[in-house]
């Protein structure tokens, strides 16, 4: 009984920290500022395993071969979890099928190959249910380093994203001072204009000129700033 307890404990924290993995990637995909999250926490209401692997494939975060790994895992783990009868690794591939126990075999070939020497042997110290022992925490580690890739990449594009959106709206600020500026420029020069013409009773082209003033000025800043951009264009034309 107590090694029953052990290889559930076991199986239970392994499984924690997949599905732990699983709620920051959904977290992060939906955006979820929330710590209490009433469907990616602990709660009761909470999505299952099978439900957010579900959604990662159906995102396509993650492809058919990786989804399969957290369905077999989640397979073995609800055997260990919900069958008092699943003592043992053993048992558990006779309920959901020696197909998968050879899956999960073949993921090493070497533990494959033990896997075999342990069934002639039939050593305690080295049974065919210390292999398979083995070639869970194997799977296990495998969900863990693509998840963990997973979250990476999401993070990136995440970061790239947000950077694009703050550049975006950066230049769309830069383009609506601009504009304002040049309006203010505007108006400046025609309220100056009709001053100096109800002063001296003449239509002098203030305006115009200052605006050229400033365009002028402009090209010449302009050309001091980035004169990569201008020598490309002048040699081109």
């Amino acid at each position: 009984m107590k090694k029953s307890n052990n290889i559930r404990l076991f199986i239970l924290n392994k499984s924690l920290e997949i599905e732990d993995l699983l709620s920051k990637i959904l977290k992060e995909i939906i955006r979820i500022p929330k710590s209490d999250s009433k469907t990616l926490s602990n709660k009761s209401s909470s999505l299952s395993f099978k439900t957010k692997a579900d959604l990662l494939y159906d995102l396509d975060r993650i492809n058919k071969e990786e989804y399969n790994l957290l369905i077999l895992f989640m397979e073995i783990r609800n055997q260990f979890i919900h069958n008092i009868e699943a003592t043992t690794f053993e048992k558990v591939f006779q309920v959901i099928g020696n197909n998968k126990k050879n899956k999960i075999l073949k993921l090493d070939s070497d533990l494959e190959k033990n896997y075999q020497q342990a069934l002639e042997i039939n050593d305690e110290n080295f049974s065919s249910e210390v292999v398979l022992k083995m070639a869970f925490t194997n799977l296990k580690l495998m969900i863990d380093k693509l998840l963990i890739r997973e979250f990476d990449n999401l993070v990136e594009s995440l970061k790239s994203e947000d950077e694009l959106k703050q550049s975006a709206k950066l230049n769309s600020i830069s383009e609506k001072m601009l504009d304002l500026i040049t309006k203010t420029i505007d108006e400046f020069g025609e309220s100056y204009e009709q001053h100096l013409k109800k002063i001296t009773g003449k239509d002098i082209g203030f305006n115009k000129t200052l605006n050229n003033y400033i365009n002028s000025q402009m090209e010449k800043k302009m050309k001091e700033n980035f004169p990569d951009i201008f020598d490309k264009d002048k040699n081109v034309s």
